[in-house]
């Protein structure tokens, strides 16, 4: 379901996160726990407070089982 994705999040990683959550019903939490990376830095990258390094990225992609592209 992921590739229907990026219609209004365009280059935004937080933005198409927070879309990828949305359609797949996850919190931040089930993301945290999926992935490794805390709510509060997920929370915060959603939100373009921050960004996430390539590791992160990677961490991110890898844990959801999407493309690194994607983000």
């Amino acid at each position: 379901m992921a590739a229907d994705l990026r219609g209004d999040a365009g280059n935004d990683p937080g933005a198409y996160l927070r879309e990828l959550r949305t359609e797949n019903g996850w919190t931040l939490v089930h993301v945290s726990e999926k992935t490794g990376i805390p709510v509060s830095t997920l929370s915060k990258v959603e939100t373009g407070k921050m960004s996430l390094s390539y590791d992160k990225l990677l961490r991110l992609s890898r844990g959801l089982g999407i493309d690194i592209t994607r983000l």
